[in-house]
């Protein structure tokens, strides 16, 4: 005799009952006064934490890195672990993202999906929530290439 497990949600993180922000209150939250623990990302409007990096993952990110800089084109630069601003409620912090520009047209906001060509996550923890919640917020903000 077999039973059926309740299909787990894919499109949220959490329980209709909990609030969710907005990208706007998140980085009004960002304050270090207001919210303590940085080691946080926005994700479909909740805050998920972000979870310490192993030694693999860390080299990874950097090999990645240095595959990726040889191959910029000019007027595009590399960033690691910074905010991706997908409004309305994404702001992920990706492994690697290949921005449009230069690094001071970011001096007073975030890389938006229109500045984005690829963005990198290496998983060894958390391959579930890459392939699906994360993922789902670069599809929409269609980003080019994840």
């Amino acid at each position: 005799m077999s039973t059926l497990a309740e299909p787990r949600p894919t499109s949220s993180l959490a329980a209709p009952e909990v609030y969710r922000l907005t990208v706007d209150e998140y980085e009004r939250l960002a304050d270090p006064a207001v919210l303590e623990d940085d080691r946080v990302e926005l994700i479909d409007g909740y805050l998920v934490r972000k979870l310490p990096k192993k030694p693999p993952h860390a080299w990874t990110v950097e090999a990645a890195d240095d595959r990726l800089h040889p191959i910029l084109p000019p007027g595009w630069f590399i960033c690691q672990e910074e905010p991706e601003r997908i409004p309305r409620f994404d702001e992920p912090e990706p492994d690697l993202s290949v921005i449009r520009g230069n690094r001071d047209r970011y001096r007073s906001r975030h890389p938006a999906p229109r500045d984005i060509s690829v963005l990198v996550e290496v998983a060894d923890t958390t391959l579930d929530r890459d392939r699906g919640v994360k993922k789902m917020a670069y599809a929409r903000g269609r980003i080019p290439v994840y």
